[in-house]
């Protein structure tokens, strides 16, 4: 299993702090987003998943699709949409891409 705590110390050694050398803040930033274990604690694609049928394979970027958030504030007043005619936040794609681990 994967340090967080472990991954910083490892990144500082490799990028040369630790020996007073400057390192670029890019690179190091993302060699501690790659090195860590990258959770998003809160998103509410759970919720679009049991209630509309949305996959997370489904592609939720498509900015024709319609907004799932609009769908759960006000649910009495908008026809239920089918999972893969939603837009969303979260995605497989775009969590790959961001480097989400769980």
């Amino acid at each position: 299993m994967r340090s967080p705590l472990g991954a910083c110390v490892a990144v500082l050694l490799t990028s040369g702090i630790a020996s007073g050398q400057s390192a670029d803040p890019n690179m190091l930033a993302g060699q501690i987003h790659g090195d860590a274990i990258v959770v998003d604690g809160h998103n509410d694609v759970a919720t679009w998943i049991p209630d509309y049928g949305f996959d997370l394979g489904m592609d939720g970027s498509v900015p024709t699709k319609k907004n799932a958030q609009l769908y759960w504030i006000i649910p009495w007043l908008l026809p239920t949409p089918s999972g893969d005619e939603l837009r969303t936040h979260t995605d497989l794609r775009r969590l790959q891409a961001g480097g989400v681990d769980a």
